[in-house]
């Protein structure tokens, strides 16, 4: 058991909470109550990442720097946030850390600001690292996991391709542990007619000039079958939505430049109404979920999403996981690695072809693999809880 694992009490460190996780998006009262925090999280967006849910009531959140100054203050905007929020999240300040009979969590998209290093540097008992969105990884952050000891070292992966695609980024052999996130309990099936046959969601990035491990094909797009779908969707008849599209250079003009010539097709819902977009309602409304790798073989957060709304996944073998009971044909349609046009229209043409039993069959046991993989995910986090 991971528990057996734990050296004293988990400790969370994360800058994005502050003690906020998610989108920085904040109504008139919440910019003026919690502006200090600078950046919180709006009533439709998951306030506090879902594995941290099942763990709360005995971890601590190493969110506060030593200022007496700022003590009073954060302490009680902290206080009041968990109330209204009801989290037992507790907290700390860094110098109440005994770091050699404590454990280190870090979540995904741990900043590398002066004091997220200096904490991730102390000489932790044990360090577990849930290495989903890592890949945004700069060279100070990568520097220092690369120089962690071994042996006090644990990967939370969401797929094996993750601990590979993460151990050669660091250069390291780091130990994994496989099991898949949490999904929100806003995510469920809500037997809907399903209207759309096929869709898929997500966002695009442009990545010029991006050549290394995770682009070793040197794409433009950093999410290519994202890409393709939504270059595509119209002529292969797929419900396609962006909710984002992120360009990585400066300049305003180059940026429409982009947008014009790749996105003007598709709906962009990159600024306000990414917040008000129902995705559970989206899910729910699609039967078939097409599902390109978050990055480059790593299984996406929407899969789990899409599956629990009980869309059928359509994905690549090497995606399918099969130490997670993903079996072609039977819980999932496979297609062919790459994601090309070829692939991409062989697999709507494929879908096409089936027939009612033979949907009917994929949703059931669809629904199966879901549920058995949403209990171990909420058993295992709940294992996490120190004694």
């Amino acid at each position: 058991m991971l528990i057996d694992h734990i050296v004293g009490k988990l400790h969370i460190i994360n800058p994005d909470f502050n003690p906020f996780y998610g989108a920085s998006v904040l109504n008139k009262k919440e910019m003026s109550e919690y502006a200090d925090f600078k950046i919180g999280v709006n009533k439709k967006v998951c306030k506090l990442r879902n594995e941290l849910r099942l763990i709360q009531d005995s971890t601590t959140a190493l969110i506060f720097k030593d200022d007496d100054s700022e003590r009073e203050k954060r302490r009680d905007q902290f206080e009041r946030w968990i109330k209204e929020n009801k989290y037992a999240l507790q907290y700390c300040f860094i110098n109440q850390t005994n770091y050699k009979e404590s454990s280190l969590l870090l979540t995904c998209k741990s900043r590398s600001n002066k004091l997220t290093l200096n904490q991730i540097n102390k000489d932790w008992g044990r360090i577990f690292i849930s290495t989903n969105h890592f890949y945004t990884l700069n060279n100070k952050m990568l520097k220092l996991i690369s120089n962690l000891p071994i042996n006090k070292v644990k990967l939370i992966v969401f797929n094996k391709e993750d601990s590979i695609s993460f151990n050669k980024r660091v250069n390291k052999e780091f130990e994994y542990i496989l099991v898949p996130p949490v999904v929100d309990q806003r995510f469920i099936n809500k037997g809907h007619t399903r209207a759309n046959k096929i869709a898929s969601s997500g966002s695009i990035s442009y990545i010029k000039n991006n050549k290394d491990i995770w682009n070793p094909e040197n794409q433009k797009f950093m999410y290519f079958g994202r890409y393709l779908i939504y270059k595509h969707h119209k002529s292969l008849n797929i419900n396609s939505k962006i909710s984002n599209v992120s360009i990585n250079t400066l300049g305003s003009l180059f940026l429409n430049r982009i947008k014009a010539k790749y996105f003007s097709v598709f709906q962009d819902l990159s600024k306000n109404s990414y917040y008000t977009f129902d995705l559970v309602e989206f899910y729910n409304n699609s039967l078939f979920f097409l599902c390109p790798e978050d990055i480059w073989g790593v299984f996406p957060l929407a899969g789990w999403e899409a599956l629990a709304c009980g869309s059928i996944l359509v994905m690549t073998k090497k995606t399918a996981d099969k130490t997670y009971g993903f079996v072609d044909n039977i819980n999932y349609i496979s297609i062919d690695n790459p994601w090309s046009y070829k692939s991409l229209k062989n697999v709507v043409d494929r879908i096409n072809n089936f027939d009612e039993l033979k949907i009917k069959n994929l949703q059931q046991e669809s629904e199966k693999i879901a549920n058995q993989l949403i209990n171990n995910s909420r058993g295992f986090w709940s294992s996490l809880k120190p004694s």
